[in-house]
């Protein structure tokens, strides 16, 4: 409870953020393995219009390949967010003064 005292608000924004991404990329992954809603459902036009600026820039650099129902491109966007996520929120820790 202490730790969550001590941020400031640049580390809160960042985490805000970076863990609404990761949650729209788990959603996006679960969503892919639904038959059922296609592209046309609102709910995953709503999810694939906040993720694809992440999203694009990958499947630029990756040919579309999946393994089985997991989709390479959305997994290597999940794993570089949360790896952003981490990265960001350590260096912004170790830039700011202590009690800001």
């Amino acid at each position: 409870m202490e730790a969550v005292l001590k941020m400031n608000i640049l580390h809160t924004l960042v985490s805000l953020t970076f863990g609404a991404l990761v949650i729209l990329l788990f959603v996006r992954m679960i969503l892919s393995w639904l038959p059922f809603l296609g592209p046309g459902n609102p709910v995953v036009r709503f999810v694939n219009d906040l993720t694809d600026p992440l999203m694009n820039p990958i499947r630029k650099r990756i040919t579309s390949m999946s393994a089985g129902i997991f989709d390479i491109s959305t997994t290597i966007a999940f794993i570089f967010a949360i790896w952003a996520l981490f990265t960001l929120s350590f260096f912004i820790q170790l830039a700011l003064p202590a009690q800001w």
